[in-house]
This record gives C-alpha cells, structure tokens and sequence, in this order.
C-alpha cells in the first residue's frame, strides 16, 4: 500500500481501505471537513453513496469500477456531488474525490482552502481565475452603475433650470409637446412677475436670485408630481397643469399662487416684496393646437394681463386668442376660496 503520507500530499480528499472496504486511513482535507465524525473501520459505503454509473450497495460492485469515473454524494458533507475515481491495491484499496461542478459553492460553504488541495489541482487555478471574473464583473457592474447615475445627473442638468431647479424651456417645449399629444385636457399658465427689475436693480442680483427661487417653491408647492413648473428665462415662469378638469379649477390654483407670491418678503432684511402677471389657456382634447400657436396665444393673453395692471391674469377662450377674459387681482382673490 503506497505510505499515507504521500497520499495526503498528493490527494488530500483521498480515502484508504482494505480489500473488506473498511476504512483505514482519510486524507487530511478530508478529516478537517468530517470534524469529529469518527469513521476509521467504517465501512466506506457507510460514508460515501455511488450514484453513477449506477449505484451500489455492495464493496465487490465497487471493486469492479476500478479506474472508472464516479459520480459521489457523500451525507455528511450536506450531501454535496463529487466527483472520484477508484483504484484497487495489493494491500489495499484507494478512493480519491473532488468536488467537481460544485467547486465554488464548496469553497464557499465548507471554508476551503489551498491546503485542502494537491499544489497540482487545477482547482486552484480554476478558483483563481473565478475569483478573477468575479472581482471584474464587480468592478464592471459598479463602473457601470456609475456611469449610468452619471448620464442620469446630466441628463436632469440638462432638463433643469441651475438656480430654481424647475424644468427649463427645453424640458417645457419636450413636456408641452407631449400634453398635445395626450388625449385629455390642461392648462398652460404663463408667468411673468411684476416689480421684480426694481428688486435686482435696488438690491441686487443674490436678492433677485431670492426672489426667482420664492417664485419656484411657490410653483412647485402648487404642482402636482406630473405637472410641469418651469422657468422659461429672467422672470418668466410657465406651468402645464395635466388632467385639469375645468378652468375654474386652474384660475382657483393661480388665486393661490398670486397670493403667496404677493405676500410680504425680505432678503436680508430688506423688503424685495413682488407680484406677478400671467396668460392662462385651457385645452380640451376637442381642440387642435400646435405648440407655436399655443405659446403665442398664452403669450398674447400675458400681454393683455400687464397692460391691464399689474397682478392681473387674463384667460383665452379654448379655441385661441380671439376671445380674452381679463381677472384683476381682486377678482382673483375670489377664487381663492
């Protein structure tokens, strides 16, 4: 019988027998993984079940699969498929396992190690190179994920106003051309403020910033998550209310809007107080509109507003400019009720 010794430096997962199929000797891998499991004169079919090429129960049939390759299971090792060979000796008998297609689970679960393999086992390279692709796939995902957050940043740049955060004119035009499209109906209000060129010009631009950003939280607060609140550039703000049911509903939510733009405010003590002008238009589903001629109507009702005074909004009718319904800031205190 070759000394065990040199069978545990070169197949640590080994186990020895005599011709009765007890066991006389395991592999030091072996031994670590069976812990206290004492299996020395055991009958090595008490430790190990031969599924493939066929299953046996008896040590001859085994002795008969001398060279072949086996497909092992062995219960006390959480019933993991190995893989071995057998081979027949004068003094006795040596069986040798590996753990096959269930190598990193193994490692994994049993806390392999490089000393519970032969130096020469390709399942170290193997682990190795798993181990490799692992680590670059990691690495990939994460790179990956990075990147992807990055073109999310830029592209949200891209569609916000820096100062106030709301949709800038390009987003606006992106959103306002898709309302057209959708088959329900909304309302576009147009924003410009009053007295605000007084504030940049008295106090500066950081209090007209101030100003700018009031204006924002204000719109933002009365917008629903799809609507569309956005600065159009300077003073200018615009607003796409979706699924509006009427246009009593829009002119209540701007009764509130102009209030609170109205109500008193400071920057660093200083009164930068504003009020605001707007051109609102209701679109039903039943009218045809192209974008040009939506924001030129809206427009032209803004206008309409200013020279009206200030704090003033004025409504077109649903089929365009021709008919324009002016509201003082009074009358539209009415409708904050």
């Amino acid at each position: 019988m070759i000394d065990p010794k040199v069978l545990d430096c070169f197949a640590p997962l080994h186990v020895q027998t005599d011709h009765q199929g007890l066991i006389t000797h395991i592999g030091p891998a072996l031994k670590r993984l069976l812990g206290d499991q004492t299996v020395l004169g055991q009958p090595i079919l008490s430790l190990v079940k031969i599924d493939r090429p066929h299953q046996i129960s008896h040590y001859l049939d085994l002795e008969a699969l001398h060279g072949a390759r086996l497909h092992i299971s062995m219960p006390l090792l959480a019933d993991f498929t190995l893989t071995g060979v057998f081979a027949k000796g004068q003094s006795g008998d040596v069986l040798n396992l590996s753990f096959g297609p269930e190598l990193v689970q193994a490692v994994d679960q049993l806390s392999l190690s490089a000393q519970d393999f032969a130096a020469t086992d390709l399942a170290l390279e193997l682990l190795y190179l798993i181990e490799a692709n692992s680590a670059i796939t990691s690495f990939s995902n994460a790179l990956m994920g990075r990147i992807q957050e990055a073109r999310k940043k830029a592209e949200d740049l891209a569609q916000k106003d820096p100062l106030t955060g709301l949709h800038n004119r390009r987003s606006f035009d992106a959103r306002l051309a898709r309302a057209l499209d959708n088959d329900h109906s909304f309302a576009l209000l147009h924003i410009d403020l009053d007295y605000f060129k007084q504030v940049n010009d008295t106090l500066g631009h950081q209090a007209g910033d101030y100003v700018l950003c009031h204006v924002a939280d204000t719109l933002t607060r009365f917008s629903r998550t799809d609507d569309c609140a956005a600065r159009l550039g300077g003073d200018e703000f615009a607003v796409i209310y979706h699924n509006m049911p009427s246009p009593e509903q829009a002119l209540q939510i701007y009764a509130r809007i102009l209030a609170k733009i109205r109500a008193p405010l400071k920057f660093e003590g200083q009164d930068c107080s504003i009020s605001a002008s707007a051109g609102l238009i209701f679109v039903t589903p039943q009218t045809d509109w192209r974008a040009d001629d939506l924001i030129a109507a809206v427009d032209r009702a803004l206008y309409a507003a200013k020279d009206h005074g200030r704090s003033a909004l004025a409504m077109c009718d649903q089929g365009g400019a021709n008919g324009i319904r002016l509201y003082s800031g009074q009358e539209l205190a009415e409708f904050q009720t």
